[in-house]
Parts: C-alpha cells; structure tokens; sequence
C-alpha cells in the first residue's frame, strides 16, 4: 500500500528520461518534477483525499508530477506548478522546529536563501528554463534562521548554503 515519491533537482524534466525512469523501476509510482513543497503538499493532499486506495491516488495527474496511470505502463505529466510565488511563501522548517531533531543530532544545517539561475547551462539540472526564474528568500527570514541556528545547532563552525547558484570571489 505505499506510494513511493522521489524528486529533487538530480531527476531530469526530460521526458525521455523521466520516463525510463518509471518504467525501469516498477516499484516507484510519482516522480517530482516541479518544486517539491507544491508538488510533495499536492500528493499528500491527493492520498488524503481519496484514502490509500493505489488505483484512485493514481488515477489521475498530479501538478508537477510524473506517475504511471493506476499502475499501468501508461506514463501521464501533470501540468507544470505555475503558481510557486516564491520561497517567502514557504514556512522556514527550522524556524517552525521540524528540524530541532536533527540539529540536536549534530547534523549539518543548510539553508536555501534562493532558488532558480538565470543562465541555461545544458550541463547542469538547473539549465531547464523552468528554473530559470530566480526566487529570492525575505533577507528577514534569513537572519532569523541564523540566529535560531546559531542557537539550536550543535555543528557551530559550518553552514551549507544550497542556492542553486553561488558565485565565488
């Protein structure tokens, strides 16, 4: 009975690949094209509305989703998440405490403070012009987190930034 969703910017939005990618792994039912806050929120919402019945769950496309169609070999794309205003409107994980767990673990925090490169490098998985548009994190937000970091964080020497693009000098 359990859905299994993968996603993130390492799977590709070609559809060549994403479809061998579902059909060379039958136990994978969704893959994540799109943002994944909107489209991970979509699938939950999706499971939660209609039970955990496999068939109705996959019975249609999700929003920024690939998925076999009820388990068939046929691969349906939901239509690309348009609306993604920008990562303001994502609660911060570590300012809400869903992340306390793992700080208190030792593990490495990491911020995003935006998302999207506005160049189209064909050897890279953000070349996509989907990506293309760059999102920018409230500076605010920002500065709260490294504070509740600097708090809360046992690592005190080391912060990974995951922007899409950093420009060393």
């Amino acid at each position: 009975d359990t859905i299994t969703a993968i996603g993130g910017p390492s799977v590709s939005r070609i559809p060549d690949s994403y479809k061998k990618l579902l059909s060379q792994n039958r136990g994978l039912d969704i893959v994540s094209l799109d943002h994944g806050e909107k489209t991970f929120a979509d699938i939950i919402c999706r499971i939660l509305s209609v039970g955990m019945n496999r068939k109705k769950i996959l019975d249609n496309p999700i929003a920024g989703c690939v998925s076999r169609l009820n388990g068939s070999k046929s691969i349906v794309r939901g239509p690309d998440i348009k609306d993604m205003k920008g990562l303001e409107k994502t609660p911060s994980p570590y300012l809400e405490g869903y992340l306390d767990k793992f700080l208190e673990m030792g593990e490495w925090p990491m911020l995003e403070t935006n998302r999207g490169c506005p160049y189209l490098c064909t050897f890279c998985e953000r070349g996509d012009k989907y990506f293309n548009k760059l999102m920018i994190r409230d500076e605010d937000t920002i500065y709260e987190e490294l504070a509740y970091l600097a708090k809360h964080s046992k690592v005190r020497k080391l912060i990974m930034m995951i922007d899409d693009n950093i420009n060393k000098k």
